[in-house]
């Protein structure tokens, strides 16, 4: 169980560094959905080639935080790859309830993680934080 919230921890800061990111090209005077956009495809190491990229490539501080984003983005998915596979790996011996029942648990906490993600209560402090 302990893997398992550990995998869920690793999911929220990743998606807290993707709106960090997010919000912090949005600084730099790029569109909300240009920056989310980029900002989420840097931290996953998945490239497009788009004029977006390339107002990305052209700006020095756009540029810093890409850079920062694949570097988060390699070490976070990394880790939640290794939690995973220590947490259904860790289950051998048991029986197939319990293996269902830390299925439906990763389930609900990425569902109640997603819609925490996406809550306009919390988003907008939060982004307004981060913009501070």
């Amino acid at each position: 169980m302990g893997s398992l919230l550990a995998l869920l921890a690793i999911v929220f800061l990743s998606l807290l560094v993707v709106r960090i990111g997010t919000n912090a090209l949005i600084l730099t005077g790029m569109s909300l959905s240009a920056s989310r956009f980029q900002a989420s495809s840097a931290f996953f190491g998945v490239g497009f080639t788009t004029s977006e990229a390339e107002m990305v490539v052209g700006h020095e501080v756009r540029r810093r935080i890409i850079l920062h984003l694949i570097i988060a983005g390699n070490i976070g998915l990394t880790s939640a790859m290794a939690t995973l596979i220590v947490t259904f790996v860790n289950r051998g011996g048991e029986e197939s309830n319990q293996l269902f029942s830390v299925f439906g648990f990763l389930v609900l906490g990425l569902m109640g993680l997603y819609f925490l993600a996406r809550a306009g209560f919390i988003s907008r402090p939060l982004d307004a934080l981060m913009r501070y």
